[in-house]
């Protein structure tokens, strides 16, 4: 009896003492879960910052007669087609791979020659264009041409307010400009790089497809902090502050606001170093925002920028606004005509001065549409004067009264010689809405001749406007951004973004049959995909057999892999469960927005090499590491 009673008094004591350290660890790792990650108490200090609620401005659309509505929104694009486009591309990392290249070649080698001339920025150009010259061929995405890269960058799909670590907020600058930008931040303690990214023209920070690209290639599958900007041109920025302006000098004044916040709000003790990237007019704004960091420097004698990337910029406004709607092709004509005349209905109550002069019916004449666009931002500089502000350096002592200032201001190949900050310029030859001949060029042929210049250009032969990342494959221009930028990061944080490749032994178990070749095949490429719904991590694996697709169709079997027909490989799925990657590494996502960006970030970072540590491309070896970098 007394034996039972010392068996039942001991169960009951251990498992009283199980219970409590588990309670006990789960304690600690909370709290070790809060020390390690204050992403979330970062994101509600930033909500406690915003202003007011965020308005919507399709009413004002909607006023307007329905004929001209129906020419605005375009008919004969239905949303259900556009959606039904856009799913094929919600992951775009796997879409625009491009063929696997040899050694010299890969992406990786591109971001070593990066970090390798990172003292010296004109040789850091050189040595990317170099790639770009050498590697021209390997570097292949699923469309070429003109105007193809444009219309696939239009349908990637990101609904980025969903992922968790975002936030939509209404920011009150100090000089008075409301700003909505989303920011999206880390997760973990440490200090790190805030990239902000500003599109072109008539955008809104929500819907804007460069915007959603570089917050892939920033956000998903890189280390840093990102901040997302509309244009001061498009109809949100109208709403808030009930003006308009356009124009690299005033966009550029917002950026340069926006990274003084940045550096000193809240964000500040989270920020080691503050980057810009613009595009196509944003990438104007970008090229400003570098002239007045060189030019006004914070309390310690420090540029407030660390780096600025410029991807099809405007450079002289006047030629690039006059080729845009009077110009240029009849589609790009129409295409932004139609956006801009849109924007500027929608806004048309909220700024009475601007609404008398919109017509309500009849032809919309681009003619007149410039002539809005430029009285517009007149009046914006007259308000952000009178309201106590004044431009930043070399511009403090100007005055913008007719339209000869105007157009003078916004001609940085004037200015361009003043910029100290390594600036990168991006512009592809043959881009059919801001011309390469017009803006990109004389700005490269000017710096040319500089010696010691931090403002440099690479020119590409393709990549339409703004299309790098669909035309050259989304891996390079991916580690493009990624390395330029950290490169340019504070000695410290460089050193601590970056992650020492680790090798792991992939285990195949009772899948390995799965992947047995027959005699002629060899292994093509490999991608990742993740689901919320499956407890495991899906590993796609693509085998092609050289001589049966040189019967079919060699150029469209081999050169272009990522988009030749399904006949001519075979693919097999296998199974890597959450255990296989380094511990802490990876987690389950929760929605179908976090499996999204895990996707982007296990297809960056995540190789799956043979026995000889080699990339399976061309291969019959058989998968037995995986390396992570």
């Amino acid at each position: 009896m007394l034996l039972r009673y010392l068996i039942f008094t001991s169960v009951l004591v251990l498992v009283s003492f199980l219970n409590w350290s588990m309670d006990l660890n789960w304690c600690i790792n909370n709290q070790l879960a809060a020390k390690q990650d204050i992403s979330q108490i970062i994101l509600k200090e930033l909500e406690n910052v915003s202003v007011g609620s965020i308005p919507s401005s399709d009413r004002y659309l909607r006023e307007i007669p329905y004929s001209l509505r129906a020419y605005l929104n375009g008919e004969g694009f239905t949303e259900r087609m556009i959606k039904r486009i856009r799913k094929r591309h919600s992951f775009p990392s796997l879409s625009f791979t491009g063929n696997y290249a040899p050694r010299g070649c890969l992406p990786t080698d591109l971001k070593r020659r990066i970090h390798r001339n990172a003292g010296s920025p004109s040789k850091q150009v050189r040595s990317i264009k170099k790639f770009f010259d050498a590697c021209n061929y390997y570097m292949a995405g699923i469309s070429s041409g003109n105007y193809l890269p444009i219309f696939y960058s239009s349908l990637v799909y990101y609904d980025i307010l969903k992922h968790p670590q975002v936030r939509l907020l209404r920011i009150k600058l100090p000089d008075g400009q409301i700003v909505r930008p989303i920011v999206a931040i880390q997760k973990g303690k440490k200090k790190r790089p805030l990239v902000i990214v500003k599109c072109g023209i008539m955008c809104n920070v929500a819907d804007s497809s460069p915007l959603k690209i570089m917050m892939m290639h920033l956000f998903d599958e890189g280390p840093f902090n990102v901040m997302l900007l509309g244009s001061i041109s498009g109809s949100d920025y109208q709403i808030d502050n009930r003006q308009f302006g356009i124009g690299g000098v005033f966009e550029g004044t917002q950026l340069f606001e926006v990274a003084k916040w940045a550096k000193s709000g809240v964000l500040g003790k989270y920020t080691s170093d503050v980057h810009i990237i613009g595009v196509s007019l944003g990438g104007h704004a970008a090229l400003y925002a570098s002239l007045f960091s060189s030019l006004n420097l914070d309390n310690d004698q420090q540029p407030y920028l660390s780096s600025v990337i410029s991807f099809c910029p405007v450079v002289q406004l006047k030629d690039a606004i006059d080729f845009l709607y009077t110009k240029g092709s009849r589609t790009s004509v129409d295409l932004f005509n139609r956006k801009s005349w849109q924007s500027l209905y929608k806004i048309r109550g909220i700024i009475p001065s601007l609404g008398k002069l919109l017509p309500s019916e009849g032809a919309l004449d681009p003619n007149r549409l410039i002539n809005i666009i430029v009285r517009g931002s007149l009046d914006y500089y007259r308000r952000y004067s009178q309201s106590g502000n004044q431009l930043p350096s070399p511009f403090d002592k100007e005055r913008i009264r007719t339209k000869r200032d105007f157009w003078k201001l916004n001609n940085f190949l004037s200015y361009s010689h003043l910029v100290t900050t390594p600036t990168l310029v991006v512009s592809a030859e043959n881009d059919p809405v801001v011309r390469y001949y017009q803006n990109a060029k004389p700005l490269k042929n000017k710096h040319r001749g500089l010696t010691g210049t931090s403002l440099n250009v690479v020119s590409t032969w393709r990549g339409s406007h703004c299309g790098f990342s669909v035309t050259y494959g989304w891996k390079y221009i991916s580690e493009l951004v990624r390395a330029f930028v950290s490169s340019h990061s504070s000695k410290g944080v460089r050193n601590e973004l970056k992650i020492k490749p680790r090798y792991i032994r992939f285990n195949l178990r009772n899948q390995r049959q799965l992947l047995e070749l027959e005699s002629e095949e060899e292994h093509s490429y490999n991608y990742w995909l993740v689901s919320p719904y499956r407890s495991v991590l899906d590993l796609y694996f693509v085998k092609w057999s050289p001589e049966s697709a040189f019967n079919k169709d060699m150029n469209s079997c081999y050169i272009h892999s990522v988009t030749a027909k399904t006949d001519c490989f075979k693919g097999v799925k296998v199974d890597v469960p959450y255990s296989a990657l380094p511990a802490g590494l990876v987690r389950r996502p929760r929605s179908h927005v976090e499996a999204q960006g895990l996707t982007r970030w296990l297809n960056t970072h995540v190789q799956v090499l043979d026995i000889n540590g080699q990339i399976l491309w061309k291969s019959k070896m058989e998968p037995a590491y995986l390396r992570v970098y």
